[in-house]
């Protein structure tokens, strides 16, 4: 018995010290850290996976503070964005919290959560395999049998959501005195602090450009084959790295594309195809456009598109 004590004794240990670890480990990623020592665990928030590259999904988190009039965005736990939240309308701050929803989930795992009073929605045409769910206090999409939207604004908040998004809309999206072709739209982030045109058929909205909707399952739309998902972003290189840059314009504002790669070294779902476009012009931070989901059919457009880019905050 006694030739076992060492190994029993270290047995223990190893067990002791992964009890401890797991006990004090954050289910939030460093960058959430970070906000909830300033801000604490979000009001509201809304979580979605979408497509990245051919069959990987990215994790996107928006928390909502409109008490403190703060909207912050996270993708793939990394920080996004942080914008001014103007929105008059309050709802009640939910008990719920991020982590404890995620993809692998399915309507028990959530309704252990949420408890019975989960219902199912209205059918979605087209979309046999994905069932939308209400409850008092959550709104969730299941595709396939598993997780891949969730808020917490609810039925009895819907109001909440549809003023947040009308403010949102009309905060985001400011009408410009210069002329546009018909196959254009100009997008106006105050907060970003630049302005650009983009087709008139992509969707720019809150700094993520997409050539599809990005609520194409709510909607019932089908997911294109070919499709492009961005998100501006201030390009820090102290995070990450442009490898192999190419400029492609020089001038008032210089462009440069590349692939990103993360410094950080943080786990998570990663960059998808990580092309990175960097625009700078010596007197603001540089700003990035960062591509999760890539096509190299839509190369001309961007280019086309990020040509007309400009700083607009002094």
């Amino acid at each position: 018995m006694k030739r076992y004590l060492p190994g029993i004794f270290l047995l223990l240990a190893v067990a002791g010290i992964a009890a401890v670890f797991l006990l004090f480990s954050s289910p939030f990623s460093s960058d959430q850290s970070d906000i909830i020592k300033i801000l604490g665990e979000p009001d509201q928030f809304v979580i979605s996976y979408l497509p990245r590259g051919e069959k990987e999904l990215i994790r996107t988190e928006v928390w909502l503070y409109p008490t403190a009039g703060k909207r912050v965005g996270f993708s793939g736990g990394k920080l996004a964005y942080i914008e001014n939240d103007t929105s008059e309308a309050v709802a009640a701050p939910t008990a719920l919290s991020p982590p404890d929803f995620y993809y692998e989930e399915d309507l028990e795992d959530i309704r252990d959560i949420l408890g019975d009073e989960v219902e199912e929605g209205t059918f979605m045409p087209g979309m046999e395999t994905t069932k939308i769910y209400y409850s008092p206090d959550a709104l969730f999409i299941l595709d396939s049998g598993r997780l891949t939207y969730f808020q917490t604004l609810g039925k009895g908040d819907k109001t909440y959501l549809d003023a947040w998004e009308k403010e949102q809309a009309k905060k985001e999206i400011i009408p410009t005195q210069a002329p546009l072709s018909p196959g254009e739209k100009t997008y106006t982030s105050s907060d970003l602090g630049f302005s650009i045109k983009y087709p008139a058929d992509w969707f720019l909205q809150n700094g993520v450009l997409s050539s599809y909707d990005t609520g194409y399952m709510e909607k019932g739309l089908d997911l294109p084959d070919k499709r492009l998902k961005c998100d501006f972003i201030p390009f820090d290189e102290t995070k990450l790295k442009l490898d192999g840059p190419q400029t492609l314009q020089e001038g008032n504002v210089t462009l440069r594309k590349g692939i990103a790669v993360d410094l950080a070294g943080e786990e998570g779902p990663g960059l998808g195809d990580a092309v990175l476009y960097v625009a700078e012009d010596g007197e603001h931070d540089p700003m990035g456009l960062l591509c999760y989901s890539y096509d190299t059919d839509f190369e001309a457009e961007i280019k086309k598109m990020l040509e007309t880019f400009s700083f607009i905050n002094p």
